[in-house]
């Protein structure tokens, strides 16, 4: 996700009910997911919900700086999203799927988990 599509999300948001991003907040830094979770606060009150798959860890880390704020690999921490749901009252749900790597990454991440956030 670059910046422009960040900037198209303004005329998708208002068309759909849902989104799911795959693989997207793994490789974008903190600044853009939250520009991207930005985005979409005005769309909860009408039962607007977003799905996304992230890496989880107890702290958060961004490796390898490609350019802007797209990174190798990122990865969240479930207090980060918390406390982003909790100052915007959503709720988030840490589903128990998880999609599998079909590759490894020399960081030992076999995993992404499957997150929703909603009202």
């Amino acid at each position: 996700v670059h910046l422009l599509d960040i900037i198209k999300l303004d005329n998708i948001l208002p068309k759909v009910d849902c989104m799911v991003l795959g693989s997207v907040f793994t490789h974008l830094g903190l600044n853009s997911i939250t520009d991207i979770l930005d985005k979409t606060l005005p769309y909860y009150d009408k039962g607007f919900q977003l799905c996304f798959t992230a890496f989880l860890d107890n702290i958060i880390t961004q490796y390898h700086l490609d350019k802007d704020d797209y990174w190798w690999i990122v990865i969240l921490s479930e207090e980060w999203i918390k406390n982003y749901c909790d100052k915007h009252n959503l709720n988030f749900i840490v589903h128990p799927y998880v999609f599998e790597l079909d590759h490894k990454i020399p960081l030992g991440l076999t995993h992404q988990s499957f997150i929703t956030i909603k009202k």
